[in-house]
């Protein structure tokens, strides 16, 4: 039972609270920026474009958190602890993810609904899992966010084709409850006994600060990347990973202005300088993807592409 409610803690079981963060956007942060990725992937039409700014309409929110995994910048967030969801599935021998509407039942960690679940942070759980991980699914055939589960699909074959022959995907689907193990009592007890006491501490508010908008934060894709390539210990996991990092190549024309760093959402880019001379550093394991530096340089000086089409 105790182990239960503290997975029950890493999402709340009322529908899960979808924030706006209007600084943290893309169009908010560059004029140049015509992202509609939330709008464009939203099925509910809780989010549209007016003028140029997006705007939520939580009424219409179903709560699928789609749009959580597609935002480049994490200008739409929800209330999961990622940290305690990584650590879930690691310690655990079979993990199983089930929503508020699974079957109630010991020891399976909740989470708010699967949509939320990006190619990169699956390929992080994968490579993190003690053992298998089971998507309960069971519950998308008469839910409203149903559509989700063509989606989940789809995200599961992409990364299993990105893996190598020798590296399995330990993630897999659960569609009826024979397809779910027994409760694995020993290790939920040992997770609740090491991690209760920082259970409360580590969700994090539902409405983030104002003033978070314009820190240089990695995206939460990105930290699940970044946690899952400092656990990787095999070359295949670690390539693997790697495939979901972008690279930038930056040409002769740069000049070393400051305007990419200085724009970044996300502190990819940083200008060193010595006396003899200066450098444009790229830290991929902090890139979202965003693609505001290629926008705005003036010097057209920026290539960004996807690991998977590194040249």
């Amino acid at each position: 039972m105790l182990s239960g409610l503290l997975f029950d803690r890493i999402a709340p079981m009322s529908k899960p609270a979808v924030s706006l963060q209007p600084r943290r956007c893309l169009r908010a942060r560059f004029r140049g920026s015509e992202c509609l990725a939330c709008v464009e992937d939203c099925p509910s039409g809780a989010l549209t474009l007016n003028g140029r700014t997006i705007s939520f309409a939580e009424e219409k929110c179903s709560g699928c958190l789609r749009c959580t995994a597609i935002c480049p910048n994490d200008a739409l967030t929800d209330d999961l602890d990622l940290e305690m969801l990584l650590e879930s599935v690691t310690v655990r021998r079979i993990a199983v993810l089930s929503c508020s509407k699974g079957r109630q039942s010991e020891g399976k960690i909740k989470i708010p609904c699967l949509g939320f679940l990006s190619e990169s942070l699956l390929a992080a759980i994968s490579t993190l899992a003690g053992g298998d991980v089971l998507l309960d699914v069971e519950p998308c055939a008469d839910c409203v966010n149903g559509h989700c589960l063509p989606l989940i699909k789809k995200r599961l074959s992409n990364i299993r084709d990105r893996a190598s022959d020798h590296l399995h995907v330990k993630i897999r689907l659960a569609f009826t409850k024979d397809d779910l193990p027994g409760i694995d009592r020993g290790t939920a007890r040992r997770f609740f006994l090491k991690y209760a006491s920082e259970a409360i501490v580590n969700i994090p508010d539902k409405t983030p600060s104002a003033a978070s908008g314009q820190a240089k934060l990695p995206t939460r894709n990105s930290l699940g990347l970044q946690v899952a390539l400092g656990k990787a210990t095999e070359p295949d996991e670690k390539e693997f990973l790697k495939s979901f990092l972008y690279e930038l190549k930056i040409s002769e024309n740069c000049d070393h202005c400051p305007l990419c760093s200085g724009m970044c959402p996300t502190g990819a880019l940083k200008r060193t300088k010595t006396e003899k001379s200066k450098q444009l550093v790229f830290i991929n394991s902090r890139c979202s993807g965003c693609g505001i530096c290629v926008g705005f340089c003036k010097k057209n000086a920026l290539t960004l592409l996807p690991g998977n089409k590194r040249s």
